[in-house]
């Protein structure tokens, strides 16, 4: 997968008469100083590109000093991040075998010739750095995907044998499980149903929460053998990212179309 163009929480693509309007805005220096002065308050602001595209922005203060930075949408950002990372994962993983297959010859006990054990050690360490960050910036994009279409006043209710609870947006983002949210929540915003439409791809998203949640909440067990992460690192050798990817790709755009967009500038980086 290429490289995405880059989406912000609001821009809009205007005509040159509208341009021109603003264009035409007499410059009021003595009010501009005093909207500086004041940090923005009650303000936000848009910043024009050379091809006539209105981005949002917000106001940051550093050192004494207001600038404006164009609000980008986090869930583009964090599906890139991931997708960058997964693009190396594969040439990580064959680095780290072949240098295994001199570590590991296939007649054991055979001496391994030009084996260099720190570079084995240092190629893991580079595989699960990718994965791990792969796995939880792709996750990321999900779920702030969801609890970004959640409308500002939508409520969610669940009903027991005695009572009703009835959750506002930022309940529902803190109290109701990833999975309540992906198979009950955004439907019932949506009036469709990623899910079922797509029970294979619903799937492949299921393995990937439960890999992210092992590698954000990773765990000590118990056992006999001394490798006490071994179902981890098993799971970050064996797990298939380049079509996870696009089973995200996919959520996404199912419910907003094209969110995730591949550049078609000729480069890929």
């Amino acid at each position: 997968m290429k490289h995405l163009v880059k989406k912000f929480i609001r821009s809009q693509n205007v005509g040159q008469k509208v341009v021109d309007i603003i264009s035409s805005v007499p410059y009021n220096e003595e009010a501009m100083t005093n909207l500086i002065k004041s940090d923005f308050d009650n303000h936000y602001a848009f910043i024009q590109t050379n091809e006539n595209e209105l981005i949002q922005a917000f106001p940051y203060k550093r050192n004494g000093k207001n600038y404006i930075i164009p609000e980008a949408n986090p869930i583009v950002i964090y599906f890139e991040c991931a997708r960058r990372h997964i693009r190396e994962i594969k040439s990580s993983n064959e680095r780290l075998f072949s240098e295994l297959e001199k570590i590991c010859p296939e007649e054991f006990g055979k001496q391994a010739k030009d084996a260099n054990a720190n570079i084995m050690l240092n190629l893991f360490y580079s595989y699960y750095t990718l994965v791990s960050i792969s796995a939880s910036f792709l996750f990321n994009s999900i779920e702030a995907f969801i609890n970004n279409i959640i409308p500002k006043d939508f409520t969610y209710s669940k009903e027991s044998n005695k009572h009703t609870i009835t959750y506002s947006k930022y309940q529902i983002q803190k109290e109701i499980s990833f999975e309540e949210k992906i198979k009950n929540v955004v439907p019932q915003i949506t009036n469709k149903s990623f899910c079922q439409d797509y029970s294979q791809k619903w799937d492949s998203i299921k393995k990937l929460k439960e890999f992210r949640d092992e590698i954000i909440h990773t765990k000590s067990y118990d056992k006999e053998t001394p490798n006490i992460y071994i179902n981890l690192y098993t799971t970050a050798l064996n797990f298939d990212f380049e079509t996870t990817l696009i089973h995200v790709k996919d959520y996404l755009n199912y419910y907003e179309n094209n969110l995730i967009e591949e550049c078609d500038c000729g480069k890929d980086f």
